[in-house]
């Protein structure tokens, strides 16, 4: 079974995506985790970041693919329908989940835009290289769609006022 949590930055798919992995035994697999080597040691955006991100991404597919397959693995991304980059990093999910079989289970997270704002500031996400201003969420690019298509089943859930733990029991609930 794979997990992929899909929203906007701050809506809280890390943090739910920890309580999930704990409560079904999953493994998590953040998408900074791949990303960070790539802001790390290329310039942010060109080329080579892709590139590296690319690689990183392949070398974690491979070990997932190693896992049990009654290994439950939660994704988090942040993935739109209006980006190209995003469509081609969303199709290497999809090959994935239908490679390693089991259900392909997506949920789609969100949450209000002023709620949002306030999670993007918390100094939580200090040291993260998470975005922490609200230029992710300006009028233009808060109306994005969340890519959600391939999965067997999708789920749509606003945490704007559900807690961490609430948004996790409500997602594993839906697992079933």
């Amino acid at each position: 079974m794979i997990i992929h949590l899909n929203g906007r930055p701050g809506v809280g798919k890390l943090t739910i995506g920890r309580r999930v992995a704990e409560r079904i035994g999953g493994r998590l697999l953040d998408n900074h985790s791949l990303y960070n080597v790539a802001f790390a040691l290329t310039d942010i955006g060109s080329d080579l970041c892709q590139q590296t991100f690319e690689e990183i991404r392949a070398i974690a597919f491979a070990r997932i693919l190693d896992l049990p397959p009654a290994t439950p693995v939660i994704l988090t991304d942040s993935l739109f329908t209006d980006s190209d980059r995003a469509q081609t990093a969303w199709d290497a999910v999809l090959g994935l989940a239908r490679t390693r079989g089991g259900p392909y289970l997506i949920v789609v997270l969100d949450c209000a835009q002023s709620e949002n704002e306030r999670r993007l500031r918390s100094p939580e996400r200090m040291g993260k290289r998470k975005p922490m201003d609200g230029t992710f969420l300006r009028p233009d690019r808060y109306d994005r769609d969340p890519i959600a298509r391939g999965g067997d089943r999708v789920l749509r859930l606003d945490t704007t006022d559900l807690t961490a733990a609430e948004a996790a029991d409500r997602i594993v609930e839906w697992i079933g």
